[in-house]
C-alpha cells in the first residue's frame, strides 16, 4: 500500500500501444482530511477516484474507470496518485492498482447469470467483479450479509500446532450494507480488526459497486472488496 501525505504525489507512464478496452482499477483510503483537502487518482487527467472530508475514516473504496479515447493505444498513458492536503497528518492510501484489457467488459465465460443462480463453486479473474456501468439499477440492495464456513488451507508450512487459536474457524462475518447510487456501502466502517477478541482473523470490508448487466433478466449484480489478515501468532 502506498501512503502519500500533505501535497505529495507519485506517477508512472505506461505504454498501451496496440491495446484496447483498457480498464484501470484501484483501492483508495484517506485519513485526517479537512474541508478542501482531497486524495486523487488520475489517468490522462481523468479522475479515477477522489476522496474528501467525510470519506477520510480509513475505509477502503474501490474505483474503476475505462475510457477508450484516453487509455487505449496510448504510448504514454500517465497514471498519477496524489494528496492535496496542507499538513503531514493528511494521509492518502492507494493499493491494488491494476491496468488491464477487458474486451467488451466482463468476459461472458465468467460469472454468467446461469452460474450465479446455481450451486457451483468456482473462482474468477478480477475482471468478473468490475462494474460495467454506473446507470441506475433496477433493484436496490439493503440488508445484512452473513458468511459462515471453514477455511481451506491450500498450503501449510511447518507444524499445524503453530497455527493460532481458532485459525481453522471462519472469522465472524456479519456486515450490513446500504446502496447509494452505484455504490454498495458497508454501514460499519471500523476497518480491519477482529470481530471478537479471540478471533484468529481480522476482516475489513470496503465500499463496493452495484450494476445491471445485459442478459441478466432484470437482476442486479453487486461486488465488494473483502480483506483478511491473521491477528494472532503462536510461536
Amino acid at each position: 500500500m502506498l501512503n502519500i501525505r500533505n501535497t505529495g504525489s507519485a506517477s508512472i507512464t505506461l505504454d498501451t500501444t496496440g491495446v484496447s478496452d483498457v480498464v484501470i482499477s484501484l483501492d483508495m483510503a484517506a485519513t485526517s482530511l479537512e474541508n478542501g483537502e482531497l486524495c486523487f487518482a488520475e489517468a490522462q487527467g481523468l479522475t479515477i477516484g477522489q476522496l474528501e472530508n467525510g470519506k477520510d475514516n480509513g475505509m477502503i473504496y474501490h474505483k474503476v474507470v475505462s475510457n477508450s479515447d484516453a487509455f487505449d493505444n496510448n504510448p504514454a498513458l500517465t497514471l498519477m496518485l496524489r494528496s492535496a492536503g496542507n499538513h503531514d497528518s493528511d494521509h492518502c492510501y492507494f493499493d491494488n492498482v491494476v491496468v488491464e484489457s477487458i474486451p467488451g467488459g466482463v468476459p461472458r465465460a465468467e460469472a454468467t447469470v446461469a452460474y450465479l443462480n446455481s450451486t457451483s463453486d468456482s473462482t474468477f479473474s478480477t475482471a468478473a467483479f468490475l462494474p460495467q456501468n454506473s446507470n441506475p439499477t433496477a433493484n436496490t440492495f439493503e440488508g445484512s450479509l452473513v458468511i459462515n464456513g471453514t477455511p481451506k488451507f491450500d498450503q501449510l508450512y511447518g507444524w499445524s500446532g503453530n497455527l493460532p487459536e481458532r485459525a481453522s474457524q471462519w472469522p465472524t462475518f456479519d456486515v450490513e450494507f446500504v446502496q447509494n447510487g452505484a455504490d454498495l456501502i458497508p454501514v460499519n466502517r471500523q476497518g480491519m480488526k477482529p470481530a471478537h477478541a479471540n478471533d484468529a482473523w481480522s476482516v475489513a470490508v470496503g465500499t463496493g459497486a452495484v450494476w445491471d448487466k445485459v442478459g441478466d433478466g432484470g437482476m442486479t449484480r453487486a461486488s465488494f472488496p473483502l480483506y483478511f489478515r491473521r491477528t494472532q501468532c503462536q510461536l
